[in-house]
């Protein structure tokens, strides 16, 4: 899987900090990441889908659903539906039909939603080390998804010196 580099606001952080809060999620070793998926689709009044197709989001009748690939690993699962949320908050609307560079825009954006929402900073800040086999167990993601997200984590303390 390839990630863009699209920046996405502080707020995002802040936000995905508010989120694990409202759960009393303080802590890394505190993340069960299927408990967290159904807490915060019942916290936003999502319907949560498991079936055979690829994972995807979709407001129908008015209520928000994601659906995710039940084949798939736990880890995939988690990274899928942390993008599926990044939809759902940060978007509007169907992406049928939109420009394509629109269209790669908002992948890009909820690439970067799932980035911090199954990895948050505030998290990362409580560990001593931050190491990738560590990342992958604590919150429970797949390997290039964690040194994606430590890669995102050291630039953000680079820009800064």
């Amino acid at each position: 899987m390839s990630y863009n580099n699209y920046e996405m606001p502080p707020c995002v952080e802040d936000l995905v900090k508010s989120i694990y809060i409202s759960m009393d999620i303080t802590e890394p070793e505190e993340l069960d990441t299927r408990c967290l998926m159904d807490m915060v689709s019942e916290y936003f009044h999502i319907r949560l889908h498991y079936f055979d197709e690829p994972s995807e989001a979709n407001n129908l009748g008015g209520n928000f659903h994601i659906f995710l690939n039940e084949k798939q690993s736990p880890q995939k699962q988690w990274q899928d539906f942390g993008h599926e949320l990044g939809h759902i908050l940060g978007h509007e609307g169907c992406q049928w039909g939109i420009p394509p560079l629109f269209r790669h825009y908002q992948e890009g954006q909820a690439k970067q939603f799932a980035l911090h929402f199954c990895v948050p900073s505030f998290l990362l800040e409580q560990m001593a080390t931050i190491d990738m086999a560590v990342l992958m167990k604590l919150f429970k993601v797949e390997k290039n998804f964690a040194l994606h997200r430590i890669e995102m984590y050291r630039n953000k303390f680079l820009q800064l010196l």
